[in-house]
């Protein structure tokens, strides 16, 4: 059986890296995911919308997009579908299927031991199957019913490009199904939102330099913590995973709530708290549990985060809505409780201390950051925060959106 593999790549001793090229070749890859002929998507969609049950698998960042595409088809379908998320291994080893279910296995390489078997048990209970894999892969989950591919094999290790083009391969297969079952109103927005994906995608890439500047500040970074709900559970593991991958870094991702249970008295106040928060859920849903801080904890110097809820989404409550394949980080200012407005020095300038984010981090001690990051309102790049009591005395914030 051929194994193509990043090891097949000649290595490249310095920058750019492969992940570097497949990054920039994003949107590219979902004009052309989004441009494939929709016959075997339609097909796809109608055997999840006839199946009783809906089984979305893969492992490591593939399971990452399941669990992302679990969310669009409920997104599509309603609360009402019965889908399941599982690792290839957890279905490989226990996994029963029937001719009632469908089963859709993500993996980029497509020859992978528990995708492929997976792909094996579910047709021998007569199930149908949907592979989502990567062009020129192995042959193990092509024996699929219904085949869908994303995007050329990944040359490195970390991959980046497949994970937003199978994100892009499921919202296609959640439109169809949508379509389908009658449920056209989140079929149309959900594929008007996934069009737009390229042209949002390209306008992050484009903020480059913000992120280069950013990644220097924080290379001293004794550890990260990344939380999400919902979708945005899976692109903090992602995100989590494609550090450790790249870095070597103390990496851990935690739904919301639950970091609240036991994780948060591991932190020691070095760390970047990275919050995502891409939906447009009312606030009210996510904020209670990023403000709360456990009674008897002690007041810190940490830990820093970095990211938070949408500053324009300030509506009346609105429904779940489906997550884009690349989110941004998006920041909400607040003046922590017992703040006061004021004045203070960083970097040697004075700047005003009037709004104090909640997303933050330290800067004092290190080097005057680039100007993208110290002015304030342009295309929402960045502002230099300075806040007044107990907190840090040098703070700054980074505004991005797609």
């Amino acid at each position: 059986m051929p194994k193509p593999d990043s090891s097949k790549a000649p290595p490249r001793a310095e920058h750019p890296y492969y992940m570097h090229d497949a990054i920039l070749g994003q949107p590219t890859a979902l004009d052309a995911v989004l441009a494939a002929p929709g016959d075997a998507f339609e097909e796809a969609g109608e055997g999840v919308t006839e199946a009783d049950r809906v089984y979305v698998t893969g492992m490591g960042t593939s399971l990452h997009a399941a669990t992302v595409g679990r969310y669009l088809l409920e997104y599509a379908l309603g609360p009402e579908a019965d889908l399941r998320v599982a690792s290839a291994f957890e279905l490989a080893m226990r996994g029963k299927f029937s001719k009632a279910d469908a089963v859709i296995v993500v993996s980029h390489r497509g020859w992978k031991r528990y995708a492929a078997r997976v792909v094996e048990l579910a047709k021998a209970g007569q199930a149908t199957t949907i592979a989502v894999t990567g062009k020129a892969g192995g042959e193990a989950v092509r024996a699929a019913s219904t085949v869908l591919e994303t995007s050329e094999q990944e040359r490195s290790a970390a991959h980046t490009v497949s994970y937003t083009t199978a994100i892009a391969v499921l919202a296609r297969i959640a439109v169809e199904a949508g379509r389908a079952a009658g449920r056209t109103a989140p079929a149309e927005a959900l594929w008007k939102d996934v069009t737009a994906a390229p042209k949002g995608v390209a306008g992050i890439l484009k903020k480059e330099g913000r992120f280069v500047a950013l990644a220097q500040d924080l290379a001293a970074l004794e550890g990260i913590v990344l939380l999400g709900t919902g979708p945005d559970v899976a692109t903090a593991r992602e995100g989590a995973l494609k550090i450790v991958e790249t870095s070597y870094i103390g990496v851990h991702a935690y739904e919301l709530e639950q970091v609240l249970h036991g994780p948060l008295a591991g932190l020691k106040g070095s760390e970047l708290v990275v919050h995502i928060a891409n939906g447009r859920r009312d606030r009210r849903d996510r904020l209670p549990a990023a403000r709360r801080r456990p009674r008897g904890l002690p007041r810190r110097p940490g830990p820093l985060p970095l990211g938070l809820p949408d500053p324009e989404d300030r509506g009346a409550p609105r429904p779940p809505r489906e997550r884009r394949p690349a989110p941004a980080l998006l920041v909400l200012p607040r003046r922590p409780e017992g703040a006061r407005p004021g004045r203070g020095k960083a970097f040697g300038r004075e700047v005003p201390g009037s709004e104090v984010p909640l997303c933050s981090l330290e800067a004092g001690g290190r080097r005057s950051p680039p100007d993208v990051l110290t002015r304030r309102g342009r295309d929402d790049a960045g502002s230099l925060t300075v806040s007044a009591n107990r907190l840090r005395p040098a703070q700054w914030e980074l505004h991005i959106r797609a």
